[in-house]
């Protein structure tokens, strides 16, 4: 996504100008912190719908997860920092589960 994508996003969900599955589940998260099935709950929406919107909207920053599993959203101010953050853990995991699979070692690397 890119970063024109992601600023639209961000101000269609904070000025409410889209209805969709991220704007209920970013809705639902306002000044509160859920666990996965509070959400669910919350926004009525599939598990599987829930968890991909939910990490769509942790891909742009404007929703985060803290050490207890529970999702909040984030203040203006650290959107970016938390779609870097989010950038990097994935590419750790993704390192990660090519180490184990032996990838590296395929190409010679290892």
């Amino acid at each position: 996504m890119s970063k024109q994508s992601i600023k639209a996003l961000r101000e269609q969900i904070e000025s409410g100008k889209i209805e969709t599955d991220k704007v209920k589940v970013y809705a639902a998260l306002q000044d509160k912190r859920m666990n996965l099935d509070e959400a669910r709950q919350n926004t009525g929406l599939a598990i599987q719908t829930l968890t991909g919107r939910l990490s769509e909207l942790m891909d742009v920053g404007v929703v985060a997860q803290d050490e207890d599993g529970r999702f909040y959203t984030t203040l203006a101010e650290f959107h970016e920092f938390h779609a870097t953050q989010r950038r990097k853990a994935r590419f750790t995991r993704w390192v990660k589960r090519g180490e184990e699979e032996g990838f590296f070692a395929l190409m010679g690397h290892a």
